[in-house]
């Protein structure tokens, strides 16, 4: 990765905090533009091809992926940062949960993971800790540290990862992991839930969520569970009966997990931690004094070119001269600026390659000077 590039994502994310205690830890980071939180990550180069593909997804179950940054054998990631408590906090004071709680979080899972395997994405580490719940009651699949493609006609998987006690016995180099092994993580977290402890119940007083799970955690991936839809409609059917199965899309929706206004987390001492108002004028950004110097004779030319009257000759009304320096010069200086984080919101611009993001420049100021032309050559 170039120099220009790194500078860039330098200048967009104030780093904040440390998340945890790792050799690369999460970090904690604001978009100086926008004012988001975003959480960066450093993982290995390998995951890319997974990292691509979450890029492209939109659903409200899984974190999305902002930026993503080669750099050697390593990627730079900055993903969505979820305001919330990981499940694992939430095991150590709410477990075992009720019933309803479980099927609701199982079937948010499920369609976090239908997602993923729509587009052949093998997570691989679902657990507590690797689970989020958001301050407004929603579940999030996060860490996708140990996520891998799905290769057809592949053995087994090239690394061996996974926790143990939820990874499933494939994930150990029996044989390649697919969706069931997601499956077999799955069976064996709702019976934590249930239980409040990762054992298995006795068959023959188990209630019928506890047969879904034990069916979900069976050793051999034939007696699983065959896929994510099959899991849900299987929890679905539990919870409303088979004849509502199909008159109810989303039980997700019906009733948010409870949470707690109380929570406290890494994000909250920076609540109030707003970026000032003149801190978003390009210029002053950074709160370097030659850029603010810089930006202040900058911004006098600009509203003299606003204003400026229209050139000797030329047959045109002081309003139509406005809008035609405006159309000229407000949206050059807003691509050229960065205004209000745009580059990440345009095609070619929100590119992580310096190469890319020129071009894209080039082109949109072609475009207005187009627009201003036409604009010219109507109204003159």
């Amino acid at each position: 990765m170039g120099e220009m590039t790194l500078a860039f994502i330098e200048e967009q994310y104030k780093e904040l905090d440390n998340l945890n205690n790792k050799e690369n830890p999460a970090v904690l980071t604001r978009n100086t533009s926008t004012g988001e939180l975003f959480v960066r990550k450093i993982i290995p180069s390998s995951f890319a091809p997974v990292i691509e593909q979450l890029k492209n997804l939109s659903s409200k179950y899984l974190p999305k992926i902002e930026v993503m940054i080669p750099k050697g054998n390593q990627l730079i990631v900055y993903e969505e940062y979820i305001n919330g408590k990981n499940l694992a906090d939430l095991m150590k004071t709410n477990a075992p949960f009720d019933t309803d709680e479980v099927t609701r979080l199982m079937l948010m899972l499920s369609d976090a993971l239908t997602e993923l395997h729509a587009n052949a994405i093998i997570h691989r580490d679902i657990k507590p800790s690797n689970i989020m719940i958001s301050s407004d009651g929603v579940l999030k699949l996060i860490d996708f540290d140990a996520s891998r493609m799905f290769e057809v006609g592949k053995n087994q998987d090239t690394v061996n990862l996974g926790t143990i006690g939820y990874a499933a016995p494939e994930q150990y180099g029996y044989s390649q992991t697919d969706a069931r092994s997601d499956i077999y993580s799955i069976g064996v977290l709702m019976l934590e839930l249930l239980l409040g402890k990762n054992t298995l119940p006795d068959k023959e007083h188990a209630t019928s969520l506890e047969k879904i799970a034990m069916q979900a955690a069976a050793f051999d991936p034939e007696q699983r569970y065959q896929s994510i839809q099959d899991f849900r409609t299987a929890v679905k059917n539990d919870s409303l009966g088979p004849s509502y199965v199909s008159e109810l899309s989303d039980f997700t929706e019906l009733d948010d997990f409870p949470t707690e206004s109380a929570w406290k987390t890494p994000a909250d001492e920076y609540e109030n931690d707003f970026i000032p108002w003149y801190k978003h004028i390009p210029g002053f950004r950074t709160g370097t004094p030659w850029k603010m110097i810089v930006a202040v004779f900058g911004y006098m030319f600009l509203i003299f070119g606003l204003f400026s009257p229209p050139t000797e000759g030329v047959k045109m009304s002081h309003t139509v001269n406005f809008f035609s320096n405006f159309f000229l010069i407000v949206p050059a200086f807003v691509i050229f600026t960065n205004l209000c984080g745009i580059w990440s919101k345009l095609p070619l611009l929100k590119s992580p390659s310096p190469g890319t993001r020129k071009a894209g420049i080039v082109i949109y100021v072609i475009v207005c000077v187009s627009i201003y032309g036409i604009y010219n050559e109507i109204f003159s």
